[in-house]
């Protein structure tokens, strides 16, 4: 580094626990590679800021893990004191799934009333589950947390998906509070369910139809299948065209997408064809939130022409060809989705009334007054988009 350079600030004092603790907040909020601290071109812009500070930074990745972990324990012991004080039963909410380097984690959040009567969220820990994704498995993680932080006698609520294994967790946890002679709770009265999951399940079911456990273990068999055939005809692509309108629309994106080639075909034509409008990518789904779906299906038909100017020129995508009427329905279905999307936004408020209990009723009722409603109009009594609202109604009454 040029020495001769002009330097911003060098005359302030720089405190190096003050220092350190904001370079740990920088690391942890957008995620850097703890490593970023030695590398030149970082130290040179915070020399150029003030020499000294350079001086007082962490000089190793290991520093900075460490620095991490003290931060990590004082805001645990400032969590726990909370914890002690509060005014009201400590509520969990938990839930399991899988990181995309295959380890089970499990993440536990609490909830609870402050002694300034505020409501209070915070995530107690993320733990790896080892084993099968087993009610066995996870009551030791929920017990061990709330030993941890002196709650397992004054445990609340608690909220999880609907999936059975949660109901299993609890009557395991329930008992090894009373094995060591604690109270204990009613596992029925405290078990809640969680409305973002009973929404995914309810819009799954409106969108395939039939059995959403089954489907989803059909595209895990599936889903490391090859897709680039030339005539578009895998395994997965005929498990998704069997699902109807939404599943057609799913393989054209996927085609779509697959490739840089299939991508870039699919933007040529459109600027041949439409040179003073921006050209466009298709937006693809997830098995993971549903409102990717919502997403693809209102992006198609905003592009509707575009996309069927590109099938009709694509042999491959014969067997997904859209008609007239299977537009129709993908509209219908994006009027029936965007209250399902209303009231799940409104679910996740925090610190404001949309996230109360009352509110999340109210957003229940709207949904099946919504959904009686589409039930009540004319439709063949086989119309595969009738029972998937009549499944859909089922299970949110």
């Amino acid at each position: 580094m040029n020495t001769n350079q002009t330097t911003l600030g060098a005359s302030r004092q720089i405190e190096e626990e003050t220092l350190r603790e904001l370079v740990v907040k920088w690391v942890v909020d957008r995620r850097h590679a703890f490593k970023e601290v030695e590398a030149e071109s970082f130290r040179n812009v915070i020399e150029y800021c003030n020499p000294m500070a350079v001086k007082k930074l962490p000089k190793s990745a290991n520093t900075v893990r460490s620095d991490i972990m003290k931060c990590f324990e004082a805001a645990k012991v400032t969590v726990k004191e909370n914890l002690n004080i509060a005014r009201s039963k400590i509520h969990l909410s938990f839930d399991l799934w899988t990181s995309p380097n295959f380890k089970a984690m499990l993440a536990i959040v609490g909830h609870w009333t402050s002694s300034e009567f505020k409501v209070e969220t915070a995530l107690l820990t993320m733990k790896e589950i080892t084993g099968a994704h087993k009610g066995e498995f996870i009551a030791p993680v929920l017990h061990g947390v709330a030993k941890e932080f002196g709650i397992d006698d004054k445990l609340g609520y608690f909220m999880a998906d609907n999936a059975t294994n949660n109901d299993k967790a609890l009557r395991f946890l329930d008992r090894a509070i009373r094995n060591e002679g604690k109270i204990g709770f009613d596992v029925e009265e405290r078990r809640l369910r969680c409305l973002g999951h009973i929404l995914n399940l309810a819009v799954k079911v409106l969108l395939f139809g039939g059995n959403v456990a089954a489907l989803e273990m059909e595209m895990e068999d599936f889903e490391d299948e090859d897709m680039d055939t030339n005539d578009n005809d895998s395994g997965e692509a005929r498990k998704w065209r069997a699902r109807g309108v939404v599943g057609k629309l799913h393989n054209i994106v996927i085609f779509i997408r697959w490739s840089p080639q299939r991508r870039n075909k699919f933007l040529d034509e459109q600027l041949g064809d439409l040179k003073k409008v921006q050209a466009f990518m298709v937006a693809a789904d997830n098995d993971t939130r549903w409102s990717s779906t919502y997403d693809m299906i209102k992006t198609a038909l905003r592009e509707k022409d575009r996309i069927q100017s590109f099938i009709q020129g694509t042999p491959e995508l014969a067997k997904d060809m859209l008609t007239e009427t299977d537009w129709n329905d993908l509209r219908e279905m994006l009027t029936l989705l965007e209250p399902f999307k209303i009231v799940t936004m409104l679910g996740q408020e925090r610190g404001t009334r949309y996230g109360s209990v009352a509110m999340i009723l109210w957003g229940m009722d709207i949904l099946l007054d919504l959904l009686e409603k589409a039930k009540a109009q004319a439709r063949p009594n086989d119309s595969s988009f009738k029972k998937a609202i009549n499944l859909s109604w089922k299970l949110l009454d």
